[in-house]
């Protein structure tokens, strides 16, 4: 993959950023001219009668719908594990009416009586839209990259068809159609069988319902515009009528550059940055005040799925949950809230002892730790001989200086040695540090080439903001302090916190100051800063995004072109999976026959499949069935 790779994956993906910049430039001048009118309607929703609590109720009552339908997910398929049974496609259904159900008792709760139905119907049809498009385009676009295909994806494919972790943790039983996954091989014993599952739950249950192997990832577009509401309410609260600040606001939160290089795979650190992003969103509103009972709702759900999605998951909820503790007592707080610390306690416990039975109890009945096989008896250390050369002598804390103030750098190998790092001076951006971003895992500077200057730039502006605590002790200060202090505390508590995906929230460090800067100051130097703060986090992010996304484009060109010169062949191919045991989901997508055919199988005229590592050859060959048999499409 090189610059060839970037320049025809920007050429299939220019008609599509033409017209989604068409669509937002209309939508925002719609937005201008109906202003007046919108700001009634908005007015008239809640009893507060302003426009600012209207949205406000607006975003919490769609995030709580869509938290609802996710987590509900996770809820019903562990009850029935704990039954005897394994996923079914009607979880969809009933997580959907499980959702629907709380979305019309928070419209209840925070609307006014006459707008009741109105706002019940425009919040779901809104969840029904985000959730379409979703699904569209994530089915529009292959998962090409080489985790979410080796690991997450067969995780998904083995729970829909019938894996239940908890009676059956060691898969002794489980088939996924007339396929057999190899139980030796090390996706599965140091992987499926011991990760957290959370969100496998969730893409297998909707994998089940569609049978779109690539239309179950949609997931991480939905979670993204859930992102991006929470904090432009967020916003909205802590500095009403400002509606250009909190739209921007919202955008930094949700442009984190590790959330968008995943959101077309199967890999799960961009849903883990979006959920923290969401649960610390949603805990401070609950914290000011808004939205009753269903932004603590929204608050605990995502802390739910926070604590299943990963091992670190878990971590970083516990650091929430006490960063929110340290608050309250510190601010003399604690009884009006005792009921949201009470919320977020049990959705942990629940998360643990439920949800997270397999596999936080498991590991730790049978290896002596909830996080096996990272810790525990027989643990595997992952990250030596994946870390920069230079690594080796340093602490944690220079690997994460140095990871942030680096030039860019994948996973590219010196012989079997990661290569070293490179100090480079903030706000320089060098042409060989794009390549990297072509990629699903950078690992040095994985945050952006320009994210170094951004926080050169927070650290100037946080500087300010101490001065301007200490001078007029503004109330929102000090919990923007105290954000970033949980935020600092959650990456501090991952020996591995320089790999950018294991620590998406780094990014809203930079983030919560230019908002906290932007809240602060209306004009003046340290406005411009602020600005400037914004602008350098936007352009960072475009780059890496749009780098990567022209990948996923040209890989999907890519792919397809060769699943469908196999679809000509007559009479079928035979499939040789490689390292991606469950490739075979695309052949049933897109009609072909094939036959599974084993490792050792060598024959004529192979078609070996672009970002994958599958290969094809015409049926006519014959060849032995190992593992598994002809699909019928």
């Amino acid at each position: 993959m090189g610059g060839t790779t970037a320049a025809e994956g920007l050429r299939l993906l220019g008609p599509y950023l033409v017209g989604a910049a068409i669509a937002l430039c209309l939508a925002l001048v719609f937005a201008a001219l109906q202003r007046d009118r919108i700001g009634r309607w908005l007015s008239e929703l809640t009893e507060q009668g302003t426009p600012d609590a209207g949205a406000i109720a607006l975003a919490v009552l769609c995030s709580l719908g869509i938290l609802a339908f996710f987590a509900g997910i996770e809820l019903i398929a562990t009850a029935l594990f704990f039954a005897g049974r394994g996923i079914v496609p009607s979880i969809v259904l009933a997580a959907s009416v499980l959702a629907a159900g709380l979305m019309a008792l928070g419209v209840r709760r925070l609307v006014k009586r006459g707008r009741i139905t109105q706002v019940f119907a425009l919040t779901v049809v809104t969840c029904v839209l985000v959730s379409t498009f979703g699904l569209f385009a994530a089915s529009r676009l292959y998962d090409v990259s080489w985790d979410g295909q080796w690991i997450h994806q067969p995780a998904a494919v083995v729970l829909a068809n019938g894996w239940n972790p908890v009676s059956d943790p060691m898969a002794a039983t489980v088939k996924v159609g007339q396929w057999r996954p190899d139980l030796k091989g090390a996706v599965w014993t140091i992987g499926i069988q011991n990760f957290a599952k959370g969100m496998w739950i969730r893409t297998g249950a909707i994998y089940a319902f569609t049978r779109h192997i690539e239309m179950s990832k949609a997931g991480n577009l939905v979670l993204l515009f859930v992102q991006f509401v929470v904090w432009f309410a967020l916003a909205l609260r802590l500095a009403p009528r400002r509606w250009w600040t909190a739209l921007l606001v919202g955008t930094l939160a949700a442009v984190n550059p590790i959330v968008h290089v995943q959101l077309f795979t199967y890999k799960n650190d961009g849903q883990l940055g979006s959920l923290f992003t969401i649960a610390l969103g949603l805990g401070c509103l609950a914290l000011a005040g808004e939205g009753g009972w269903p932004t603590v709702l929204g608050a605990s759900l995502a802390l739910l799925m926070l604590c299943t999605i990963k091992f670190t998951g878990l971590v970083y909820a516990a650091v929430l949950v006490v960063g929110l503790v340290a608050g309250l007592v510190v601010m003399r707080r604690f009884r009006q809230h005792q009921v949201l610390v009470a919320a977020l306690a049990l959705t942990v416990l629940i998360a643990v002892g439920f949800v997270g039975y397999n596999p936080y109890v498991f590991n730790t009945q049978h290896y002596g730790s909830p996080f096996y096989p990272l810790v525990g008896r027989g643990a595997v250390d992952t990250l030596t001989d994946q870390s920069p050369r230079d690594f080796a002598q340093i602490g944690n804390g220079e690997r994460l200086f140095r990871s942030l103030f680096s030039k860019a750098e994948d996973e590219r190998l010196l012989g079997n040695t990661p290569v070293s790092t490179e100090l480079k001076v903030p706000f320089t951006l060098y042409a060989s540090e794009l390549r990297p971003y072509l990629g699903f895992d950078t690992r040095v500077a994985g945050f952006g080439p320009l994210f170094s200057g951004a926080l050169v730039l927070a650290v100037v502006l946080l500087g300010l903001l101490l001065f301007e605590y200490y001078r007029a002790r503004s109330r929102t200060l000090a919990v923007g302090m105290l954000v970033i202090g949980v935020l600092l505390v959650s990456v501090a508590a991952n020996p591995a916190a320089w790999w950018a995906r294991y620590t998406p929230q780094i990014w809203l460090i930079p983030v919560v100051v230019a908002a906290l800067a932007l809240l602060e100051w209306r004009s003046g130097v340290r406005a411009y800063l602020a600005y400037a703060l914004c602008f350098v986090l936007v352009a960072n992010a475009a780059i890496v995004g749009t780098i990567n996304f022209a990948n996923v484009v040209h890989g999907t060109s890519e792919m397809s072109a060769a699943l469908e010169r196999a679809r000509t062949w007559p009479g079928g191919v035979l499939l040789k999976t490689g390292d991606f045991e469950t490739s075979w989901t695309k052949l049933n997508e897109r009609g072909v026959r094939w036959r599974l055919v084993g490792s050792q199988f060598s024959g004529r005229g192979g078609l070996t499949v672009p970002y994958s590592t599958m290969t094809l050859y015409p049926r006519s060959q014959g060849g032995s069935s190992q593992g598994g048999s002809k699909a019928s499409p």
